[in-house]
């Protein structure tokens, strides 16, 4: 559980009091050929009913790195994260927007709203979510 909490900060990097407006958008896509990333995944039961899974995918290349996250809320994703380094660098985070029905789509300056949409999303709050690293 530690990997989940672990993995998920890697891109939720916390800015404190700072507000900022996420872009809607439709749910992304995954690359056609992730099955061929390497992968790491973490579950957390730790919440009745709430099944967490965070998998990150790893693509390297000789001037690139990639990291896609993928997390799922019993079995629906959630939330999809990209972070590329090299060339062209990219860094998005897309969570899932239940109430509006569609995604948002947050940059690395706006990881403290991506992070509060996806705890909303899941209904857990920060210490839940925390606990699921113990």
């Amino acid at each position: 559980m530690k990997r989940l909490v672990a993995l998920t900060a890697l891109v939720f990097v916390f800015v404190i009091n700072t507000a900022f407006a996420a872009t809607p958008t439709t749910e992304p896509s995954l690359p056609g050929d992730l099955a061929t990333w390497q992968k790491e995944s973490a579950t957390c039961t730790k919440h009745a009913g709430k099944t967490l899974v965070s998998s990150d995918y790893v693509q390297m290349a000789a001037d690139s790195l990639k990291v896609m996250m993928v997390i799922t809320l019993n079995g629906e994703k959630v939330v999809q994260g990209e972070v590329t380094q090299g060339a062209n660098p990219k860094f998005v985070i897309y969570v899932r927007n239940s109430p509006e029905k569609n995604w948002l789509a947050y940059t690395q300056k706006e990881n403290a709203e991506a992070f509060k949409r996806f705890l909303d999303e899941v209904g857990l709050t920060q210490e839940q979510f925390n606990a699921c690293g113990e």
